[in-house]
């Protein structure tokens, strides 16, 4: 599709120079597009596994601790989670 310069005296038409140099900001735009988009993307999908990490430890922390045999450190932590917890709760 050839492309046209708006002037006073009408359109007139881009020259292959132009042409080729439209051709290539073009390009150029759509895939800074296509990188911007892939890297929200990208972004979302890794706050959604923190998300998940983050849930998922303290799930685990608690299943472990309950165990005789878990770890005092970790048995520890259980406990002072649960007591700021309930600074939240009141």
């Amino acid at each position: 599709m050839m492309r046209y310069h708006a002037t006073a005296a009408g359109n007139v038409p881009f020259t292959e120079e132009e042409e080729i140099t439209r051709d290539a900001e073009e390009t150029a735009n759509v895939a800074a597009e296509q990188q911007a988009l892939a890297a929200q993307a990208e972004a979302e999908v890794k706050a959604k596994l923190r998300e998940i990490d983050i849930s998922s430890i303290r799930s685990i922390r608690e299943y472990i601790a309950t165990k005789p045999d878990a770890p005092e450190y970790l048995k520890t932590y259980e406990a002072q989670a649960v007591a700021e917890r309930e600074k939240l709760i009141g």
